[in-house]
């Protein structure tokens, strides 16, 4: 039987033999005389490589894509807080001025011949302005207390240390203040100014029954 190698007068050649014969690739890394294999291995290595990349970028444009959406609830958040904290009232007030100037001159000459000249003048000045005021009101947030004594119901800037159902000392202005004792109903109410300042917490002899300590 004829070699193996030759069939029908056609000599198989193996990838180990094949060489590359044209000049450098440089972005590959192939080289004159590089054989098959070689040539084969290094653009093997530089497709994995592209498509581990467009994994990775494509990973990262998903991480991106979820940022952007929660900054953008976040921002949705805010603008829904500033709406509740610190709305805006805007006033208008207009005024008008108006200056008025009237004069009136008359001569009358006769003569014996009949001459008569009469002369009259009439100046008249009106000035008017208007003026648009923007007024702009921040609220503050403060808890919300139930006076033990009226009942009334009193306002202390919100600090974060009290809690919903705590009992209280608070002072009422003006010099020299007055002292009354209430339980914090709410912690996240928003006022112009608070009206009083807390100056103790749960006290153990304060309680809204405690006539002796609890009064104003």
């Amino acid at each position: 039987m004829a070699d193996c190698s030759e069939i029908n007068n056609t000599t198989i050649i193996g990838t180990s033999a094949v060489l590359y014969d044209s000049t450098p690739l440089p972005c590959t890394g192939i080289q004159t005389n590089d054989g098959l294999n070689t040539v084969l291995d290094k653009l093997n290595t530089i497709i994995c490589n592209v498509k581990n990349s467009v994994t990775e970028l494509t990973e990262n444009v998903t991480n991106i894509t979820e940022d952007v959406m929660i900054i953008s609830e976040d921002v949705i958040d805010i603008n829904n807080q500033l709406n509740i904290c610190c709305p805006t009232t805007t006033t208008t007030s207009s005024s008008s001025t108006s200056t008025s100037t009237s004069t009136s001159t008359s001569t009358s000459t006769s003569t014996s011949t009949s001459t008569s000249t009469s002369t009259s003048t009439s100046t008249s000045t009106s000035t008017s302005s208007s003026t648009t005021t923007t007024t702009t009101t921040i609220l503050v947030r403060c808890y919300r207390i139930e006076s033990c004594n009226t009942g009334t119901i009193r306002f202390s800037i919100f600090n974060g240390v009290y809690s919903i159902g705590d009992n209280v000392h608070f002072t009422i202005p003006p010099t020299p203040p007055f002292v009354d004792c209430g339980v914090i109903i709410d912690d996240n109410s928003y006022v112009p100014a608070p009206d009083v300042t807390i100056q103790g917490v749960n006290d153990p002899i304060l309680q809204c029954d405690d006539i002796d300590n609890c009064t104003v």
